[in-house]
């Protein structure tokens, strides 16, 4: 054994002294309200209790903790044990472990740190196992025997020396070391360095038994990256770290006096450093002299033990009900921590009133780089007031996962799903946050329920699809849980619902409820069959869909009849409100649909159930599901006399109804003019439109002036929009068929039925129509469209002009040939190691009664690969296509995109791109980057001299033709320019590129018995090279405040220097300069 390592134990020993001396189970004793025997959830529950006593001392320069750990565990169940399990989650994140397969299988690139490689996470150097009344006497070297294990990845596996009786405990002693470490894959225990200091968060760092528990007996998930599962018990613990470090922790701090007298306190305070700059370099106030402090904490009620520290900490508190409330903060973070203390005293309070009493003595809200919970402290980032829903977020937690104690690693919905809930709880109740039940629960679920792509909830933690991260729909989790607990609210009622939610917490306090405990809790304080309810949120991912399908009013009298559907496949009770403008109001207000102090809400609901909702008319239950009973009618009489001026389906938004364009009656739809307030994507709202009027400046046609309008539910549903611009008469630069141009795009998402779609463009004379249906299955992208096309009008695009000395003529591009025709596309996404990319097949077929009868497929393969700093990007393009008069507009082209797919594309390129009013040779017209796409050769004709069939010469140009295959390739250089200064407005990236290729036509000619003979001849290869950037023109909101061109989409440019090109034309060099500007991505 190493000096260090016996130095370091004898130190352990002195320090484990005074704690095993003062040390008691607190947590077992009659007089503990809390403990589960003294008010058990159910006759005949039983769970385990642990104590944990632990002497640590960390070694900062080294990054690791050294510890010395008794846990004494009495075994309440019904079972005789004769063996044990601990977790050993630090062992989650090394090379071959399940965590490592999983990124593995994700394809993404993990960097280990300096122990992580080694495999060291938490090592276990000795374990004795004796009885409680006969403690291990421990005096260094400790090289004793030790009771055999084994360890499984996370787990550590022990044999019990002899069976463990029911209402027997044992010890269990155990000497290990835990690694901090800095590797690539998320780490809560972590470290980090700033401002020459380092931060530690101590968290899962000691060996912690395994659940043994009613459902599962031993509780042996393999840790991945997910969630995590204790006992209750007591913690002791004597925490012993480098002089200058503030600690915080899970706890009470029982030697306060020594290791932080009030006059240290008072130079801690927060206050202290209200008006210090943010990242400014933290003071000195305890200057490190190598020695240690131990810092002694008990915790009784808790499942876990985490810490933080820091040098730089700064204290901030209050108390709320005897509660401590504390926030530390980095001093260079301190000033944006002043407030947080007093916000969380708030959180406390809110939380205790409305869903039961905070049973623990502090909370501390820790800046610690993180976003995590653990018992009596939380560790977070962020600056007051952004990060009021952290906060909410992680102190909600000390509820559901602190105080009631669920098995997230089983179901994480018990714990992230209810704090989720509780976060929008908060933010509406101490915040002026705009709609936060919609920003933090239903947005996150509708937007896939919408799509019929939620999540079961019924799902194990570590199971969403071997996603790493909150990816494979594990954020569902989180906000189906929270939209749940919203329609739980809204089936029973708020009374109702409040009180079950608090008999469920003070039920369940400091035990360990699974999900059935948590309906059986609700049903039992509801008093009613909440079954089926909880059967479709937690066990499928059926969705409501209701509408008010039609009001009729029943002459004579005040009586209505109403019908209503039910759309989706989730059974939810309807509350329906009626507002009613009685006959005696004055009647100026009656053609408005506002609400008017005269008017009257009559209230009432269709339930599903027997269940009669509090403080609302019920009529007859509505019993039927599926295909049975759609439908449901009823005649009802108004309280007054009046006029209903509307009728809202859930006017409280809580009903999770994917489409709630129907659920308004006389007023489906809201407009509004749009003068910068943004797109409004509201979930919990009728149908939004949007209105504006608009201003364009086409080459073309000069000033356009005109109207947008724009509709949409959910950013999916029925979306429209609609441009309208005309040239006004003062102007003399534009054609007749140029006054009138329009834009009118229609898209519509189903529910897993993939979504459809329909364009129409006129436009610089040009006409088309396109309608189609789009998917999306994993990564995989398919549809078909079809399409017309034809340019109106004859007037040339741009003047004639001949082939000259190379040059790319300027022949209109676009012919007048109708075109229709049937496309089909398939595309395959992949991603991993770093690498993305995807590879694209398109297939065109011409309609018989197309005048083009031109076809073609069309192979497109992309690929980023990651170079160390850089990047390589890649695209091949392999085209084919015959058929008999084909159009230029539809055609391959060397240089870039052909002009049907730049004009539907880009809309800059509508505007500036189609003519070249100053025609010469190689004028730089704006162009879309595609087709081949080689660079060099933008503007040049690539003429070549090919035999006839006659043997002849003839010279063709080369810049069009119907087969084709291009390679282009960029390396990004944006790493190495570093060194440019930033400019808000403007994303600049560099990159070396180079291009290859080569293009064919068809050549028909006669041969000398003058048959015609039709041969495909082809260009030589073709290649370029040079660099260029490309230019993302973004963040307009640093202009102005106006939201619209604050959500205005960037605007992406590429200029390109192909300074060589292996082909020249007349009186060029290989080597000179060239430019090119392109919008869009050929990437």
């Amino acid at each position: 054994m190493s000096t260090a390592r016996i130095l370091c134990i004898a130190l352990l020993w002195l320090i484990a002294i005074p704690t095993t001396l003062a040390q008691s189970n607190a947590y077992q004793s009659p007089n503990n309200p809390h403990y589960w025997k003294n008010k058990k959830p159910y006759e005949g529950y039983w769970q385990q209790d642990v104590h944990y006593t632990i002497n640590a001392i960390l070694n900062d320069q080294d990054e690791l903790i050294n510890g010395q750990e008794t846990l004494v565990y009495t075994n309440n169940s019904p079972n005789t044990l004769t063996e044990a399990y601990f977790h050993l989650y630090q062992n989650a994140v090394q090379p071959g472990t399940l965590t490592d397969e999983l990124y593995k299988k994700n394809r993404t690139k993990v960097k280990y740190g300096k122990y992580e490689a080694q495999k060291l996470g938490t090592v276990i150097h000795r374990i004795q196992i004796n009885p409680e009344e006969k403690p291990i006497q421990e005096e260094p070297p400790y090289e004793t025997t030790s009771t055999p294990f084994e360890i499984q990845n996370t787990l550590l596996k022990i044999k019990l020396p002899k069976p463990l009786k029911p209402g027997d405990s044992i010890a269990f002693h155990i000497d290990f070391t835990t690694y901090f470490d800095r590797g690539s894959i998320r780490r809560r225990m972590k470290v980090y360095d700033h401002h020459g200091y380092k931060h530690f968060n101590g968290v899962h760092w000691y060996p912690r038994i395994c659940v043994y528990d009613r459902k599962f007996t031993w509780e042996t998930d393999q840790h991945v990256e997910k969630e995590f599962y204790g006992d209750y018990g007591q913690f002791d613990i004597a925490l012993t770290l480098p002089n200058h470090y503030i600690p915080e922790a899970t706890g009470t701090l029982t030697n306060k006096d020594e290791v932080l007298p009030n006059a240290l306190r008072k130079q801690l305070d927060i206050a202290n450093f209200k008006d210090k700059p943010i990242g400014s370099q933290p003071s000195v106030i305890i200057p490190a002299n190598g020695t240690f402090k131990t810092w002694r904490y008990q915790a009784v009620n808790v499942h876990d033990f985490a810490w933080t520290a820091d040098p730089t900490y700064r204290i901030g508190e209050t108390t709320w009900n005897g509660v401590q409330c504390v926030a530390i903060a980095q001093e260079n973070n301190a000033a944006g921590w002043q407030q947080t203390a007093a916000f969380t005293a708030k959180v406390i309070a809110t939380y205790s009133r409305d869903f039961g009493m905070y049973n623990y003595p502090k909370i501390v809200c820790a800046d610690a780089a993180d976003g995590m919970e653990y018992p009596m402290i939380t560790l977070d980032g962020g600056y007051y007031p952004s990060h009021q829903s952290l906060i909410a977020h992680e102190v909600g937690h000390n509820w559901f996962f602190g105080m009631v104690g669920s098995n997230e690693t089983y179901r994480a919905a018990l714990d992230e799903g209810f704090t989720q809930f509780l976060t929008a709880w908060c933010m509406r109740k101490l915040t002026r946050e705009s709609q936060p039940e919609l920003k933090r629960a239903f947005a996150g679920y509708m937007e896939d329920a919408i799509d019929g792509t939620d999540e079961i909830l019924e799902t194990h933690s570590n199971d969403f699809h071997s996603a790493t991260g909150h990816g494979g729909g594990y954020k569902h989790v989180y906000y189906k849980t929270a939209s749940m607990l919203y329609n739980l609210q809204y089936y029973l009622g708020d009374s109702v619902f409040l009180q079950a939610m608090k008999n469920y917490v003070e039920q369940w306090k400091f035990c360990h409820p699974y999900i059935e405990d948590f309906r059986n809790s609700i049903i039992q304080s509801a008093q009613t069959d909440l079954n089926a309810f909880f059967d479709q949120w937690f066990q499928t991912n059926k969705a409501a869909d209701y509408s008010i399908k039609r009001i009729t009013q029943l002459r004579p009298g005040n009586y209505y009849r109403v019908t209503l559907e039910r759309r989706g496949k989730m059974v939810m009770p309807v509350d329906l409100d009626f507002l009613i403008q009685p006959t005696t109001a004055n009647s100026t207000g009656s053609s408005n649909t506002a609400v008017q102090p005269t008017d009257v809400f009559y209230s009432i609901t269709v339930p599903v159930t027997q269940y009669q909702k509090p403080g609302r008319y019920n009529l007859k239950p509505w019993i039927g599901w599926d295909k049975l009973r759609p439908t449901y009618t009823f005649d009802i009489e108004m309280p007054v006399q009046g006029k209903v001026k509307q009728v809202w389906l859930d006017r409280s938004g809580r009903l999770a109804d994917i489409n709630r364009v129907n659920n308004v009656w006389k007023k489906r739809s809201e407009w509004q003019l749009d003068l910068g307030n943004g797109a409004n994507t509201n979930y919990l709202g009728v149908y939004q439109g949007l209105v504006r009027p608009a201003v364009r400046y086409n080459v073309a046609s000069g000033v356009l002036l005109g109207a947008v309008a724009s509709g949409q539910y959910a950013g999916r549903k029925k979306q429209f929009n609609l441009g309208l611009w005309y040239a006004p008469g003062w102007q003399e630069r534009y054609t007749p068929a140029q006054k009138l141009q329009y834009q009118a795009e229609f898209k519509h998402q189903t529910r897993g039925g993939g979504t459809y779609y329909y364009q129409s463009f006129l436009y610089n004379e040009i006409n088309t129509h396109e309608m189609g249906w789009f998917n999306r299955v994993g990564r995989t992208d398919y549809g078909l469209y079809g399409k017309s096309m034809l340019r109106l009008h004859q007037t040339p695009i741009a003047p004639e002009q001949p082939l000259l000395d190379g040059f790319l003529p300027t022949t209109n591009p676009w012919s007048n040939i109708r075109q229709t025709h049937l496309n089909l596309f398939v595309q395959q996404g992949y991603a991993g190691w770093g690498k993305t990319g995807s590879v694209r097949c398109d297939i065109r077929m011409p309609s018989p009664w197309s005048q083009s009868q031109y076809g073609f497929v069309q192979l497109e393969w992309k690929h980023f690969q990651p170079l160390g700093k850089t990047a390589l990007r890649f695209r091949t393009l392999a085209y084919y296509g015959g058929g008999s008069n084909p159009t230029p507009e539809s055609v391959l082209y060397l240089a870039g995109a052909n002009p049907e797919d730049a004009f539907q594309q880009q809309p800059l390129y509508r505007d500036y791109g189609m003519y070249d009013l100053n025609s010469g040779p190689q004028t730089h017209v704006l162009q879309v980057n595609g087709g081949l796409n080689l660079r060099g050769f933008n503007g040049y004709s690539a003429p070549k001299t090919v035999k006839q069939a006659n043997g002849n010469d003839t010279t063709l140009a080369f810049f069009r033709g119907n087969q084709g295959i291009g390679i282009n390739v960029a390396l990004d250089l944006t790493p190495y320019f570093r060194w440019i200064p930033k400019i808000k407005l403007l994303g600049i990236n560099p990159y070396l590129f180079g291009d290859a290729g080569m293009i064919g036509q068809p050549l028909s000619s006669r041969n000398e018995q003058q048959q015609l003979v039709t041969t495909t001849v082809y260009s030589r290869l073709l290649g370029d090279a040079g660099f260029g950037a490309s230019v993302n023109l973004r963040n307009f909101g640093a202009l102005t405040k106006n939201k619209a061109l604050k959500a205005a989409k960037p605007i992406n440019l590429r200029v390109d220097f192909p300074l060589w090109v292996n082909a020249v034309q007349q009186n060029d060099n290989y080597l000179q300069f060239r430019w090119r500007l392109s919008v869009g991505t050929d990437f």
